[in-house]
């Protein structure tokens, strides 16, 4: 059961950022810290920012396979949605170490989500910190969302 009543980092960062996956008490961490910092709220969407147009710009070069470290909640724009703009058939899989996050964002994300007839899922989010085991056995039922480690890269030259 997701907890309601304590606050959440993440969820009080979504806020900020004009999402919908907050409740009462992330609201009120969110107003507290962006009273205490008042240009929180600009940094956050500046990183956001940065990270859509890095996500466009390695896009645009190909690759359709992102690994999404601290992901928070995916508030829009979320990399899945970046990545897709360009790669229709990109996948991403997002990593949080908090478990309410986790639990969250599997709600708002949840595996094999596909937004066109034989597009792959999404992938999973899941917990960092657990051995390496326990998180492959996490994301294996999501088979969509495995890496191909032997696809070729692309190189470029100037």
């Amino acid at each position: 059961m997701l907890e309601t009543s304590t606050p959440c980092l993440a969820r009080a960062c979504d806020y900020l950022l004009g999402g919908g996956a907050s409740f009462a008490a992330d609201r009120a961490l969110a107003l507290r810290l962006d009273r205490m910092y008042p240009g929180l709220r600009a940094v956050l969407f500046s990183s956001r920012g940065f990270a859509a147009d890095a996500i466009a710009r390695i896009a645009r070069g190909g690759v359709d396979q992102y690994l999404d470290l601290c992901s928070g909640l995916p508030t829009t724009p979320a990399p899945h949605e970046t990545a897709r703009a360009f790669q229709p058939t990109a996948r991403v899989a997002y990593v949080d170490r908090d478990p309410a996050v986790v639990q969250h964002g599997r709600g708002l994300v949840p595996p094999g989500i596909a937004p066109g007839p034989g597009q792959p899922g999404l992938g999973a989010l899941c917990a960092a910190g657990v051995k390496p085991p326990a998180f492959a056995a996490s994301v294996a039922p999501a088979s969509s969302a495995r890496a191909a480690p032997a696809r070729p890269r692309r190189t470029e030259t100037r």
